[in-house]
């Protein structure tokens, strides 16, 4: 589970699903045919019909088509998020408006050109017992991929004012 960030309202396309397109050219894996699993070939591709692979999907829950944004999307792990979202002052859901884009950027650049706000968000690595039992392990975050973020953030706040457009996440 993470945070993903997108611009509200962006045009989109209608395109060929890539793992469809994949499965129908490599014939890899058994495909999903007229939505259920292809389950009557028992794992033989060889007896997978012609007239199958040309309706063959990637899950029984696939079009086949897929509709995608045709603006830039960022997506960023929980631990990540709440790092940029946190130094900008900004909940884990919410909502930039095309009228509030200007004074975002704005923050941005100050967080980014103060070390000292961009060394307080560096994360050591870590590793620990979650609630279940589990081992949680956390890569932990440096200033560079700090910085990254931010830039990834600003870029796509950049496309959506330019279009008039708002940044949802969450």
């Amino acid at each position: 589970m993470g945070v993903q960030v997108s611009v509200k309202g962006a045009p989109t396309e209608v395109r060929v699903c890539e793992w469809c397109a994949d499965l129908r050219t490599r014939r890899h894996d058994v495909p999903a045919v007229d939505g259920a699993w292809l389950r009557s070939v028992d794992g033989d591709l060889s007896k997978v019909t012609e007239s199958q692979w040309l309706r063959a999907t990637c899950d029984p829950w696939c079009s086949s088509m897929r509709t995608v944004t045709l603006a830039p999307e960022v997506g960023w792990a929980n631990a990540n998020a709440r790092q940029v979202l946190a130094a900008l002052g900004l909940e884990m859901d919410g909502e930039i408006s095309h009228e509030d884009i200007p004074d975002m950027l704005q923050k941005i650049l100050r967080v980014l050109n103060i070390d000292q706000i961009v060394g307080r968000m560096v994360r050591a690595p870590s590793e620990e017992l979650g609630a279940l039992g589990c081992k949680v392990i956390d890569f932990g975050s440096d200033t560079d991929s700090f910085r990254t973020r931010l830039n990834d953030f600003r870029n796509l706040l950049i496309h959506a004012h330019f279009r008039g457009l708002s940044v949802t996440w969450g």
